[in-house]
């Protein structure tokens, strides 16, 4: 079925691989083939048909057949090689922030130094009444303007 698209895990074409090494040791000479699951590629598709399958499997609790479990099983390993990957990168820590810190505190003072002058301002230009209103001459009743309120 060339050219068609197939769930067949076994129809995928793996990449090929590097030469065999064969090398002597103590027991004789050993062929080593190489690792060919990091060249193979399952599209998106065949990805999701496998998990749903996987997931009737366990819902009606029924085996899968043998090549969805092996593609389960490689997109299983993907997935934890991907974890793996993101955990062992360092956590980058932004430590930019001293300059905002600085200009609210900045701020803050300002915002003290502002009510304290307020204050001032208000206790300066309040009007103090006079202590010597209510002696002499001003103690005449109608003297004070208030006092023809009432």
């Amino acid at each position: 079925a060339t050219g068609e698209f197939s769930r067949n895990p076994y129809a995928y074409k793996y990449p090929k691989a590097p030469p065999a090494k064969i090398t002597n040791t103590k027991i004789g000479q050993v062929k080593h083939l190489g690792n060919t699951k990091d060249n193979l590629h399952i599209d998106e598709d065949s990805k999701r048909y496998v998990m749903k399958k996987e997931y009737e499997a366990k819902k009606f609790n029924k085996p899968m057949s043998g090549a969805n479990a092996i593609v389960r099983e490689i997109i299983k390993d993907d997935a934890i090689d991907k974890l793996k990957a993101l955990k062992t990168k360092p956590v980058q820590i932004d430590y930019s922030i001293g300059r905002e810190l600085s200009a609210l505190e900045e701020f803050n003072r300002s915002r003290i130094e502002a009510d304290a002058r307020a204050r001032r301002y208000h206790e300066i230009i309040k009007k103090k009444q006079d202590p010597n209103l209510h002696s002499g001459l001003a103690a005449v009743l109608g003297s004070i303007p208030s006092d023809f309120e009432k």
